[in-house]
């Protein structure tokens, strides 16, 4: 059965909707900022502008010896970096979560390697 142009252009509409019944919410997520310094440990860490060459040459010796966490989406985008002194690191991957930041942090510490992850303020004591 043939349907006439009227029976089309009255069916446009419905058809453009979709599934009206379906709407969206904004789920809250909890804010958190990225502080300039912060106590950690024993040391005093200080965030860098940027990824240095060897930060950089870190994360790379880190990633051959722990090839399980290549392509993690845990560690997409690029860290933000602190330094608490010649060669104590810290990288950050953070991303928003519901009830504050999920993220993920490799250590360079005494130069030993470690990491911890958490979810809330990584910042604070």
């Amino acid at each position: 059965m043939r349907c006439p142009k009227i029976c089309i252009l009255l069916l446009l509409p419905a058809m453009a909707a979709g599934c009206g019944g379906q709407s969206t919410t904004a789920i809250p997520v909890a804010s958190w900022t990225v502080p300039e310094s912060f106590s950690g440990g024993k040391f005093t860490w200080t965030r860098m502008p940027e990824l240095t060459k060897a930060d950089e040459d870190l994360l790379n010796r880190f990633f051959r010896n722990q090839p399980q966490f290549t392509g993690s989406p845990e560690l997409e985008g690029t860290p933000l970096v602190f330094h608490s002194g010649k060669s104590d690191r810290r990288f950050y991957w953070i991303r928003p979560g519901i009830e504050g930041p999920v993220w993920f942090c490799i250590l360079f510490e005494n130069n030993r390697l470690d990491t911890i992850s958490g979810n809330g303020d990584p910042f604070s004591p």
